[in-house]
């Protein structure tokens, strides 16, 4: 406790204020581009999805060596999740068992973990927000 409240005293006197943190973020910001993808239209699904992923120039470069790389396989067109889990599509008269798709399909995620600095989602209940007054649903 006493370290904590002499780190305190320490930046308080050095200008940075403990009660504005704001200097605490400033490690954090880089330029960075995202890729999205989305799930659900908000006419017709009960829930619109929304994913992605971030990362900076360096990691996208490395993304898509790797990425290209495993789809070079003549098996593999592209990844298709809805596809994929349920071996149908392009999947489906490749006779994979559940393992061997897991298996391809952890060398795909081992490259989102190593290249891509942050993944999101969010989700968005359609149905609801379609049943809400228009006054309500823009609201500020």
């Amino acid at each position: 406790m006493r370290k904590r409240h002499n780190r305190l005293i320490n930046d308080y006197d050095a200008g940075v204020s403990s009660l504005n943190p704001s200097w605490l973020f400033k490690s954090w910001q880089f330029m960075g581009y995202p890729f999205l993808d989305e799930s659900g239209k908000f006419a017709d699904s009960d829930f619109v999805c929304m994913a992605g992923y971030i990362s900076d120039d360096e990691g996208w470069t490395q993304f898509f060596e790797k990425w290209r790389k495993l789809l070079l396989r003549p098996e593999i067109p592209y990844i298709h999740m809805k596809e994929m889990i349920s071996i149908r599509g392009p999947y489906k008269d490749l006779g994979w068992t559940s393992e061997q798709r897991d298996g391809i399909l952890n060398e795909f995620i081992d490259v989102i973990r190593d290249h891509i600095q942050a993944g999101f989602g969010v989700a968005v209940d359609a149905k609801y927000l379609r049943s809400m007054n228009a006054d309500a649903r823009y609201r500020n």
